[in-house]
């Protein structure tokens, strides 16, 4: 399996995360995008798919309302994130564990981000670009972490939650839960695997 994950969250608390996962053993691919704080809008953004066809060339991925692209522009120093997809925006984050899947508002929702390596080296660096939802535009220009296969994915974090979403797995009840974490002046998003 391959993966990669990129976090980010501006101290106003706009943040998000963007995964893909090369499951070859099964001949697919997992993408999710989760978006909390957008300026204008309640709730989570969420684009999830767990039934993506393995990518034909590089990293991009399509599947019926989804077209998905991350980018090496230099390894471990500079990435680019395409995305044109349907999401759904959820009231809270808790209506993601419901049984049949995330129901909520139907949302168009794009990226054209990038992620530059930091002065303290990967996974740190910085994220901007534009976040689409709906018809708006917003900008964003914050601390973001890059994990690929070289750097290990974060762990649980202290600090003050600014927000959750959890991440269903399957049918059977297994979910991944993160949490923005405010850790001293900035957010981050932290991970915990539950069951």
């Amino acid at each position: 399996m391959s993966r990669w994950l990129l976090d980010f969250a501006a101290a106003d608390g706009f943040a998000g995360f963007v995964r893909l996962e090369l499951r070859e053993a099964e001949q697919i691919a997992w993408y999710w995008t989760y978006l909390v704080g957008v300026p204008d809008v309640e709730g989570v953004i969420v684009v999830r798919d767990h039934e993506v066809l393995l990518p034909r060339q590089g990293l991009e991925i399509r599947a019926e309302g989804l077209w998905a692209e991350l980018w090496c522009e230099a390894p471990r120093e500079h990435w680019t994130f395409g995305l044109e997809s349907f999401g759904v925006r959820l009231d809270a984050a808790d209506d993601a564990l419901r049984a049949g899947g995330e129901i909520g508002e139907r949302v168009a929702v794009g990226l054209d981000i990038e992620w530059e390596v930091g002065d303290d080296g990967p996974p740190a660096g910085v994220v901007h670009g534009d976040v689409l939802v709906g018809r708006a535009r917003h900008q964003i220009d914050a601390p973001g972490w890059f994990y690929d296969a070289d750097a290990p994915e974060p762990g649980s974090l202290e600090g003050e939650v600014m927000s959750t979403v959890y991440v269903p797995l399957g049918d059977d009840r297994r979910y991944v839960e993160r949490n923005l974490v405010r850790t001293g002046d900035n957010p981050r998003w932290s991970l915990d695997r539950h069951g």
